[in-house]
């Protein structure tokens, strides 16, 4: 998670698409000096455990089934935050991201 975005609506996303402020109430010199892994608990999840991590908080908050095959890390974490993003638009967008 060391890659930040700034998409045309402003949020400051990480480059796996988990929002983690938006402009101007965040700033990314604000969030590489505090570290992006306290934005919220989605952040801190795949900081700790990867997309194995983000898929078990998925799993335990919201009912997640785990693909049965996944070709790679970044296929899992996309799947799992394709799921989340019903639950947590805020946190998982734009929406072009997972259209």
């Amino acid at each position: 998670m060391w890659e930040i975005h700034i998409d045309p609506y402003g949020n400051i996303q990480t480059n796996c698409g988990i929002i983690l402020g938006r402009l101007p109430e965040t700033t990314p010199a604000r969030l590489l000096a505090e570290g992006a892994a306290g934005a919220n608990r989605f952040v801190e999840a795949v900081c700790e455990r990867g997309a194995v991590g983000l898929a078990e908080l998925a799993t335990r908050e919201h009912g997640f089934v785990w693909p049965e095959t996944a070709s790679q890390t970044c296929e899992l974490c996309y799947v799992t935050r394709r799921f989340l993003r019903k639950f947590h638009p805020d946190v998982f967008g734009p929406e072009e991201v997972y259209a």
